[in-house]
């Protein structure tokens, strides 16, 4: 893991995808956030599970028209995400019954049964894209597009414009957090959505356009005494230049569980050897029962189980955890034994960290 300011925070992280209207689960009300707060096991015990929650979305969908708005540069073809589209993602995260107020109740309510967590809870939230153009694929696209802010327009062709949004965003999410009174989750910091971050020299296409407006967004949120995370896919433009960009935490996605021998684990390894990057777990619902070719899904999660406990990573670095859909509440409720086999291998793996007892 790439940490170069803060002290450790949480041991294991679990990005939680919400905000979009077209997912087929909607809400994190408290009912999911359960599964997800703590882990009971095959004999009835009950445990702290993750630690620290990052909330994202890379797209904000309007059901009624079918526009998909991007949140996250390159991601889905449909127009720039604009202040309205960021305001309903604030929305959607600070709603009363869901988001972090659900994630604050679920804690609350397990305390009543297990007691005090020996650390509190971390929250995490994402930053959208300040996209320079409305079509991020067209530089013709105009790039006054975003919205209002403090009575003019903003222009994405000028990086302080895009800064503006940011601190906008950010002063609304402290705000908002403030004055929710949560008693149980901290604010750790701030999320950049985008994979990778390229330079004008490096041979990569970044719709984002992001290098130059990294670094005074992390000087805006050190100044707040919070953290700016990163998780770019295996080999991301810009993975390497973490400590450069501003970031505090870094963890590459090995992308194994996906492409397999595509991207195999004996090279993500040298990766964390030679950069010292931190390290993301990733599995989807490929490893359901009902998936004909679940088991060797699963053997290649259990590599990336191997490979932290051989490098060394479990147990001295913070673990960040790519899960799709809502596979944790599945597993954990799936009438297929092997199913719930699955999910108690894992939240093992989870609860038994050994950072947790340093």
């Amino acid at each position: 893991m790439v940490k170069f300011l803060l002290s450790i925070l949480f041991t294991d992280m679990v990005l939680c995808y919400g905000g979009n209207q077209g997912r087929e689960v909607y809400e994190w009300n408290q009912d999911r956030f359960d599964s997800y707060v703590t882990y009971v096991d095959e004999v009835g015990k009950e445990q702290w599970l993750f630690d620290a929650f990052l909330c994202l979305e890379f797209e904000d969908r309007d059901v009624s028209t079918g526009t998909r708005y991007s949140l996250m540069a390159g991601q889905v073809d449909g127009p720039s995400g604009s202040k309205t589209n960021w305001e309903h993602m604030l929305d959607y995260w600070y709603m009363k019954d869901n988001g972090l107020d659900a994630l604050d109740k679920s804690i609350e309510a397990a305390k009543g049964r297990i007691g005090e967590p020996v650390t509190r809870r971390q929250v995490v939230l994402f930053l959208p894209d300040p996209i320079p153009f409305l079509n991020y694929r067209d530089s013709s696209s105009t790039q006054i597009y975003w919205g209002e802010l403090d009575g003019r327009q903003l222009d994405f062709s000028k990086n302080e414009d895009r800064m503006a949004a940011y601190r906008w965003y950010i002063d609304e999410s402290e705000r908002r957090f403030a004055e929710a009174g949560y008693r149980n989750i901290d604010l750790a910091g701030y999320y950049v959505i985008s994979e990778c971050i390229a330079i004008p020299s490096e041979p990569w296409t970044d719709f984002a356009k992001l290098h130059d407006v990294i670094p005074p967004l992390a000087e805006c949120v050190h100044s707040l005494d919070k953290a700016l995370y990163w998780i770019p896919f295996s080999q991301g433009a810009g993975w390497r230049r973490g400590r450069e960009l501003g970031f505090d935490y870094v963890w590459m996605q090995p992308n194994h569980f996906w492409r397999g021998d595509d991207c195999p684990m004996s090279r993500y390894k040298q990766f964390l050897r030679d950069e010292g990057c931190g390290m993301e777990f990733e599995f989807d619902t490929k490893v359901y029962e009902r998936n004909p070719e679940h088991e060797m899904y699963r053997e290649r999660f259990r590599e990336y189980m191997e490979c932290a406990v051989s490098e060394g990573i479990y147990g001295s670095q913070p673990l960040t955890y790519y899960i799709d859909s809502n596979c944790v509440y599945d597993l954990r409720r799936s009438e297929a034994e092997s199913d719930r086999a699955f999910y108690h291998e894992f939240c093992k793996f989870v609860v038994g960290n050994p950072l947790r007892n340093i």
